[in-house]
Parts: C-alpha cells; sequence; structure tokens
C-alpha cells in the first residue's frame, strides 16, 4: 500500500510543523502548550519556592530577572533590552523593559502554513493586550500612552507604565503567548492594577528592577532615565533619606552629579568651540594666562589644550585641595590618558575669559536651550555663605551687590559672618535684602559655633564672595534661620502679604492669635492651645510690628502651641538627594567652595536624560564627542634601517605611539598595535605632503601637531586614534 504525496510530506516535516496550533507552532514548540492562562505548571524548570513551609506555592520573580535567568531571552550591553532566541522559532522578539515596549514580528521567507501560523500568534497577542486594557480601565487605571500597532507581520506594543507592562508580559508569558520555560510568574493584572493605583503595599506585589536593586544595596533612593529612539523614560523609587523630613524621590529630585558634571563642562566648551570663541586644539597659553604661577614655567604649560584636557591627555592629577592646589605633572602633555579633574578647573578659567561670562551663567544658557530646569553646577539650596572681610560693613545694599549675579536657587538666603558676629541675609522678590543678626537668644550657642567654624575654614581668596551652601550643610543651616516672629496687625491677615516672608509668624489681630507656616506657604486661626488661657499667652508675648522671637519665647510657644521649630530650608531650595552612611549621617567635609566643572554638578534624572539627548541630536556636539579623537603619533629619526630590524629592538623609541619614521630621505609608519614598520610609498598624489612632512622631523622625537597629523595622514591614509572624547571626559 502506497501513500500519497501529501500524506509522505507531513510525515517527513520536522515535528514541530505537525503541531496543529499555529501559535505555538509560530513559538517554535512542538506540542501546544494550551493558552487558556496560568497554571501550576512550571514547565519542568526550578521555582523559587518559600522555604518557610508556610506555602507550598511558587514565590513570583520578577519579570526583569525571569529574562536575566533564561538563555532564550538575550540582553543587551545595559541589560534592559532583551531579544528572544530560538533556532525553532519563526518569530522575532524584542522586548524593552526601560521604555516599556515589545516588538513581534514575523521571520521572512517562510511558507504559506507558516504565515498563518505567525498571524495566528499576532492575533492572539493583539487580542490579549485589547482585554487587557480594557480590565484596566475598567478598574480605574490609565491606560494613557498604552498602544498596540499591528502592520503586515509586526505587532508592536506599548505600555509606559512599568508595573503594567510587566503584568502584561507575565500574562502573555502564562498563557503560553510568549515562551520562557521558565516558573517565574512576576505579577498578575490585579496586583498590577492595585500598585499602579497605589493601593497596595510593597509586600503585596514584586519589586520591580529598580527595587530589587535598590534592596540589594540598600540604597535610600534611586532615580533613572532611559534614552531611545522615541525619547526618554523615567522610573524612581526610595526616599531622600532625612531622619527629620524623609521625601520620596521624583523627577524633581536633585541629585549631586560628581564626576558625570565632566561630560556637561565638556558640552559647554564644544559649544563654544562651535561659535568659535575658543580652538580645541590652539595651546590655551595663548588666551592667557591660566592657573597658579607654579606651573607656567613647565614644558607642558605650552602645549596644553582644551581637546588634551577634556580628554584626559593633560598630564596633571585628580586632585584638588583649594588653596593649596598640586600642580606637579606627572606625564608629558598629549601623550598618555591621566584622568584629571583638576585639569578642568585650569580649562574653566580659560572659558571665563574667552567667553566673559562665569561657568554657571554659561551652563544656565545652555541649559535652557534644552529644557534642563533643574540643573546647576552650584548646589540649589537657596543659599549663600559670606565671609566679609574686617574692613567692610554687611550692609543691604554690599549684600544685594554681591548677589547681583546669583539666582534664588543659590542666593534668596546668606549667613554673614563678620567680625565674629553672624548675620542673615533675606532677598526678596523685588531684589533687596534685609539683615538681621543672630546672636544666642535666638539659636544654640552649639549651632552659632559650628556654622562659625564653618566660616574659619573659608579661604581667604574667597572671602566676600558667596559661597554655595551643600545640601549636607542645610540641617546646619537652618537651625540659624529657624525661628518665628510676632507680629501685631490692625487687621486679619491674609497670605498674600506675607508670601514674601520666610519666616513662620504668629500674629496678632482684632484680639486673636494666627499662625503663618513659611514652609507650607499658609495661614491660619489659633484656637485652641493646649488647654491654656489665650490671654495668658498674649499678654506673656511681646507683640510688635515685627520682633524675631527668643528662645525662652519659642519653648513657650512651644508649650503652649505643641509647634517645634526644627529648622526649614529657603522656599527656592530643591529637594535634594546627598551621599548617606549606613547610619543615615552624611560627612559635612566634603565640599566644594564654588563651581567645579569636573564635580559640582546637581542634576535630575530626566534632565541629565535631555543633556544626553542633546548630545546625540546635535551634529557637531555628536561629531566632536564620539568620534576618535587623536592619541598623538611621533615623529622619529634613526640611524639604522627600520624595515631591517625587529619591531621589539624600536618600539621603546616609539613612546607607545605610532611614529613616522625618517631613514635615509625615505618615510617608514610604525604601527604600535599590529607591531609592524612599512615603507610610506612616494606618489604623484602625495608628492608634496610628502616632502613637507620631511621638513618637520628634528634630532630628538617630537609629537606631532595637529597639521602634521593631517599630513601624515594625507601621505600614509591611516589615523592614529584612540577613545572618544566622551568617554576621556567622565562617561
Amino acid at each position: 500500500m502506497t501513500q500519497d504525496k501529501s500524506e509522505n510530506e507531513r510525515l517527513n516535516l520536522n515535528p514541530i510543523d505537525n503541531n496543529p496550533c499555529g501559535i505555538c507552532r509560530a513559538n517554535g514548540l512542538a506540542i501546544c502548550k494550551g493558552h487558556g492562562g496560568s497554571s501550576d505548571s512550571s514547565d519542568g524548570d526550578p521555582a523559587i519556592t518559600d522555604k518557610s513551609g508556610a506555602s507550598d506555592k511558587t514565590i513570583p520573580k520578577m519579570l526583569h530577572t525571569s529574562f536575566q535567568e533564561n538563555p532564550l531571552w538575550l540582553p543587551d550591553a545595559e541589560e534592559f533590552v532583551f531579544e528572544w532566541h530560538n533556532e525553532e522559532s519563526i518569530m522575532s522578539i524584542k522586548a524593552d523593559i526601560g521604555t516599556g515596549s515589545v516588538i513581534i514580528s514575523g521571520i521572512d521567507g517562510v511558507s504559506d502554513s507558516h504565515e498563518k501560523a505567525q498571524a495566528e500568534l499576532l492575533t492572539a497577542i493583539e487580542n490579549e493586550f485589547n482585554q487587557f486594557i480594557e480590565e484596566l480601565a475598567g478598574a480605574g487605571v490609565s491606560v494613557d500612552g498604552m498602544r498596540a500597532t499591528h502592520i503586515g507581520n509586526e505587532l508592536k506594543i506599548i505600555i509606559p507604565n512599568k508595573t503594567c507592562y510587566d503584568a502584561f508580559m507575565q500574562r502573555l508569558i502564562d498563557k503560553n503567548l510568549l515562551i520562557t520555560h521558565s516558573a517565574a510568574r512576576a505579577l498578575d493584572v490585579k496586583f498590577s492594577m492595585e500598585l499602579a493605583g497605589g493601593q497596595s503595599t510593597a509586600l503585596q506585589n514584586p519589586m520591580t528592577a529598580l527595587e530589587e536593586i535598590q534592596r540589594r544595596t540598600n540604597i535610600p533612593g534611586i532615580a533613572t532615565a532611559m534614552i531611545s529612539d522615541k525619547g526618554f523614560t523615567t522610573q524612581s523609587v526610595g526616599v531622600v533619606a532625612n531622619a527629620k523630613n524623609p521625601s520620596e524621590v521624583t523627577d524633581s529630585t536633585v541629585f549631586e552629579a560628581a564626576s558625570l558634571s565632566k561630560p556637561v563642562f565638556a558640552y559647554i566648551v564644544l559649544k563654544l568651540a562651535k561659535e568659535e570663541k575658543i580652538d580645541l586644539d590652539l595651546p590655551l597659553y595663548k588666551y592667557g594666562d591660566f592657573g597658579p604661577r607654579s606651573m607656567i614655567t613647565h614644558p607642558n604649560y605650552e602645549k596644553l589644550t582644551a581637546r588634551m584636557i577634556l580628554s584626559h591627555q593633560a598630564g596633571l592629577p585628580n586632585e584638588f585641595n583649594p588653596p593649596k592646589v598640586p600642580v606637579d605633572y606627572i606625564s608629558p602633555a598629549g601623550e598618555k590618558f591621566d584622568y584629571s579633574g583638576e585639569a578642568y578647573c585650569f580649562l574653566a578659567e580659560v572659558v571665563e575669559r574667552v567667553s566673559s561670562k562665569s561657568l554657571e551663567i554659561l551652563a544656565q544658557d545652555a541649559f535652557k536651550k534644552i529644557g534642563m530646569t533643574n540643573t546647576s553646577f552650584m548646589p540649589p539650596t537657596g543659599c549663600s555663605l559670606i565671609r566679609f572681610r574686617d574692613e567692610q560693613e554687611p550692609t543691604s545694599e554690599t549684600v544685594k551687590n554681591l548677589l547681583e549675579n546669583e539666582s534664588d536657587k543659590h542666593g534668596q538666603l546668606s549667613i554673614i559672618y563678620h567680625r565674629d558676629k553672624l548675620f542673615v541675609a533675606e532677598r526678596a522678590a523685588d531684589g533687596s535684602v534685609t539683615i538681621s543678626e543672630r546672636n544666642s537668644s535666638q539659636t544654640e550657642e552649639s549651632s552659632l559655633q559650628k556654622i562659625k567654624a564653618r566660616f574659619a575654614e573659608i579661604p581667604e581668596f574667597l572671602w566676600s564672595k558667596p559661597i554655595p551652601i551643600e545640601a549636607r550643610e542645610l540641617p546646619l543651616v537652618t537651625t540659624i534661620v529657624s525661628g518665628c516672629h510676632l507680629i501685631k496687625m490692625p487687621e486679619k491677615p491674609i497670605s498674600d502679604s506675607l508670601i514674601k516672608t520666610n519666616k513662620n509668624q504668629y500674629i496678632i489681630a482684632e484680639n486673636e492669635l494666627w499662625y503663618f507656616d513659611a514652609s507650607k506657604r499658609s495661614i491660619e486661626k489659633l484656637t485652641a492651645l493646649q488647654n491654656k488661657s489665650m490671654q495668658s499667652l498674649l499678654s506673656t508675648l511681646k507683640f510688635e510690628e515685627n520682633h524675631p522671637a527668643t528662645k525662652e519665647e519659642l519653648e513657650l510657644i512651644t508649650s503652649y502651641t505643641g509647634h517645634i521649630f526644627v529648622g526649614y530650608p529657603p522656599k527656592h531650595a530643591a529637594t535634594i538627594a546627598i551621599g548617606h552612611y549606613q547610619d543615615g549621617s552624611v560627612n559635612p567635609t566634603q565640599r566644594f567652595y564654588g563651581v567645579h566643572p569636573a564635580g559640582s554638578l546637581y542634576a535630575t534624572a530626566s534632565d541629565y536624560a535631555k543633556f544626553l539627548n542633546a548630545c546625540i541630536t546635535e551634529p557637531y556636539i555628536k561629531d566632536e564627542m564620539f568620534k576618535p579623537v587623536s592619541v598623538g603619533c611621533g615623529l622619529i629619526k634613526m640611524s639604522t634601517d627600520p624595515s631591517q630590524d625587529t619591531f621589539e629592538n624600536i618600539k621603546n623609541l616609539l613612546n607607545n605611539k605610532d611614529a613616522v619614521i625618517l631613514f635615509n630621505d625615505k618615510l617608514y609608519y610604525a604601527d604600535i598595535n599590529s607591531k609592524t614598520v612599512t615603507t610610506i610609498t612616494l606618489t604623484d598624489s602625495n608628492h608634496g605632503d610628502f616632502n613637507s612632512l620631511k621638513e618637520k622631523f628634528t634630532d630628538s622625537y617630537k609629537l606631532v601637531d595637529k597639521i602634521e597629523l593631517e599630513l601624515i595622514t594625507s601621505v600614509t591614509g591611516v589615523d592614529s586614534v584612540t577613545n572618544p572624547l566622551i568617554n576621556g571626559a567622565g562617561l
């Protein structure tokens, strides 16, 4: 008995092709797994189980961990984009956990039956998405930005909400529409809706990838921004750890960016270069002296360029410890990588000179165009310290002039030290400045001594200049400026008349007591006073037009009202996350004395993403930041034929760089990486540059300049290059 052709073909097919379920066939499975929903089956893979004995159910893993641990999902370098790799499948799947997208595509060039299987899977996933959206909307969860686009054999789904994205992906896995062969079940729709609506606690829901990082590293708060060709998304977890007033990390939380300041400074320099206000390859001394006098006599000094400094080839150390700045060079300029924040400070001097602007003003000009509204090279605490010289007087006018170029983010309030006295200067919205002296009748003596000790550390060359107060110093500052005023008014107070003040105020008007909370910008009428007589309080306190309460009066007010004055930052201060020890304390000695181009940036995660996006979308910046930059190439004369010698014998002459060698009127190119020496051929096209290059040689080894490098490139066709500038700039 013979079989017909179609039956013969069917029996010789791959077992997967015998699977009648198109969905599983598209996923490369020989047996249908069923698509009705999650089950207790673990597909034979090990599960994370509850070892307490309280339950025999599997404990869910988060989606990111599930993908990381699964060999079918291959991550990119950052491990937020995963591609599904299954040789048996006729589908391509790319999941971007960072942006909340998944793209499922059918592989081209397959048979008609496989095309039907692809269409069956895509339709099933699209239907699942539509049902998921209906369930979310029915539960009152926002579905803004969630969409599915099905064109041909490709389906793209966007779910920006991280929790809902995880839930949907896990739903596809549970229904075997996506195959992971993992027992992990991260989130179900019920939990995702509760979490998205803020109705559940962390204990009731599995942690996201960011929460898992936070848990494992014991970091109080984290903010991230992820960039794609569609823009960027932000995520944050945790709190700004402050024992008195913890606050949630959000998009507006400002972080100390540390060495991520360097790429931002590089961007500012490149903007000036694009405007032809500075030449990246012109020796900086030609713009005028910079740095300490002791560094000017060194041979490196006249070689230093902006490009060398930005790519960490200045030969300078990294330390920065004013006023005693170490300036000993540690290598020849332009010859090797030596990470140096100190060199950035010297370049900043030149930048301010050629632009006639301070670095902070230059930065704000750039930030405004990018949309970086919460970024500054100075801590946005709203505060500054000013130590006046003895011969000067801290008047409203002198302080106003000193703060003329300071924004409210940095100079709305100033603590002033003069002849062992402390003053607080506050700048109003109209620019006027009021000054009041602070003494032990208003502030604890210990706080006064601490702030005076802080002033004693300020180098003399920074006296009579506003020094930004860093976030870690705010607790001390607020003890100086905290407290309240006692005010007598002829009629009922209104908040509009008090909005300019930065002090809590108790106001007596029409024989009633009112309280203005400066931190909340709110006013309330006080009726109940801890079961004590209103008249007793009013008769004891001294109400005048504007009277700062003494310590004794504050204690009395507290006993009547229950209000406790622990200090508060100025109204323009940002919420700033600072480096904490494990016990929540900070090191108050680690500080800058002003703008530091290599380390004093303050920024939000979303602002930094805007900056990076500008780097890759502005053509000139992108070209300069990411193109390979010259590490230098040497010129050297030899008395022996380099082509007849071993590379090992000549490499010590090359200073670890490629070099052009002149011997008997011939030119040779030594390649340090391939360890080869080749003859540079003289041709009709390179004849002029060939002879020009020979004239550049001296009796000793020399590092080529920009013009000589162009000649080498012309006669050899070889660029001597290394890492992009942005790598040297700190990324």
